[in-house]
């Protein structure tokens, strides 16, 4: 199957994505959450305090309605954090005296958080392994903090690499993923797509990065997100989902480095790609 994205040739041969032009990988853009540091810790917390006030919504319901309805506005900028976690959880049929004993706990527990979070195991390694090979380095996220914030926030929780481009969606106005934030980072990399790989945990993510051109390498440690869905689905006997769109899955950050830095193969290359507009296998 050949096909022409966005300018771009590639062609599709076998197991994987193979790039007509045969253009080495020479700039890897990161996502951050559960790739830098943990970021599942926090939500649980909440979690756990909004059901001992009386929420009954299982932990996966009450995450989905939070980044769906919610986190959008504040990473784009459009409302503060704490204004949207009081409308949250007022909308959990929470009165005001127990979203506002709720919201003050939060607060000081976050900063707990932030003060006690390290690094992933890994990452470090990883980073400096391919600035070392000269491979160009930039980091896309959703965050509350602008790009130059962020970088300030890495720095404190251990992560001083030198990035050449740090784009949070609260500086582009717009929450992840978006095809105009791609575009953007790859413009200041001077990258195209074919050269461009991105790493990180979301399946949504994935999918708009893979239709755009880039090569993507979906971390899926075990008994995280999508293998935990897998085993869950095998136990009982049900169908399996389709497979995420990447060109790459790999359970640790240490494959990452064998993937893109041209060394020996590494993770699992995923021998079918969902466009936007429906499912193609190869």
């Amino acid at each position: 199957m050949a096909g022409l994205q966005h300018g771009w040739p590639c062609c599709w041969l076998g197991r994987g994505r193979i790039w007509a032009n045969s253009m080495s990988i020479s700039s890897i853009l990161f996502d951050v959450e559960n790739i830098f540091f943990d970021g599942t810790a926090w939500h649980r917390w909440v979690h756990q305090q909004a059901c001992s006030l009386g929420v009954t919504l299982d932990y996966q319901s009450f995450l989905r309605g939070w980044q769906r309805d919610w986190l959008p506005h504040v990473y784009s900028g459009k409302q503060e954090y704490w204004n949207a976690m009081e409308g949250f959880l007022q909308g959990q049929l929470l009165n005001e005296c127990q979203v506002l004993e709720l919201v003050i706990s939060a607060r000081s527990r976050q900063r707990e958080v932030i003060r006690n979070s390290r690094p992933l195991p890994g990452i470090l390694s990883c980073l400096n392994s391919l600035k070392r090979n000269g491979k160009k380095l930039g980091v896309i996220c959703n965050s509350v903090h602008t790009s130059q914030d962020f970088q300030v926030r890495l720095g404190e929780l251990g992560i001083r690499v030198p990035f050449d481009v740090c784009l949070t969606s609260r500086s582009a106005g717009r929450q992840l993923p978006d095809p105009q934030s791609f575009e953007h980072v790859m413009r200041d990399l001077n990258s195209i797509p074919g050269a461009t790989a991105y790493v990180t945990t979301s399946v949504e993510r994935l999918e708009v990065a893979h239709c755009l051109g880039l090569k993507t390498v979906h971390l899926d440690p075990p008994g995280s997100g999508w293998n935990r869905h897998e085993a869950q689905s095998r136990r009982a006997g049900a169908v399996a989902r389709p497979v995420p769109v990447s060109d790459f899955r790999v359970t640790s950050i240490q494959e990452v480095f064998g993937i893109v830095a041209g060394g020996s193969p590494a993770g699992s290359p995923v021998t079918g790609f969902r466009t936007l507009h429906g499912l193609a296998r190869v």
